[in-house]
């Protein structure tokens, strides 16, 4: 992947590191419905960051060619698995804080998707460990 770095090169890793700073805050039981819906601005970062990075791969189509012919169709999968990620989140706060549930079974039954998560893409990336 060949790219000319622009300003958001610099802006989005310093928000994904301060949407990864505010639930350490947030990580008590009194406060789980923050610490939720703080992980959801992570994923709506992870979408700016796929959206440019795929924008900058495309502004230089003879450079990229390889990796555009192997990345490309997972463009909108990455996308579409940040945002559902997202709204996974906002959903789980939005559970937390109007059913005053301040219980860890919501972030259980998140790392069983997430580990769901992990053996799907072990296995659609078989291919791409190749390149």
């Amino acid at each position: 992947m060949r790219v000319i770095p622009q300003t958001m090169d610099g802006v989005i890793p310093f928000f994904f590191g301060l949407t990864e700073a505010i639930p350490i805050f947030c990580i008590s039981l009194h406060e789980l419905a923050w610490f939720y819906v703080s992980l959801s601005a992570c994923g709506f970062v992870a979408i700016v960051q796929y959206i440019t990075s795929f924008r900058q791969v495309r502004l230089r189509p003879e450079q990229n060619r390889e990796f555009l012919e192997k990345m490309a169709p997972w463009e909108l999968k990455a996308i579409l698995m940040a945002g559902i990620r997202a709204l996974i989140f906002i959903f789980f706060g939005l559970i937390e804080a109007f059913f005053l549930l301040n219980s860890l079974y919501l972030a259980i039954i998140f790392l069983f998707m997430n580990i769901a998560l992990i053996i799907f893409l072990h296995r659609s990336l078989k291919a791409l460990s190749e390149y």
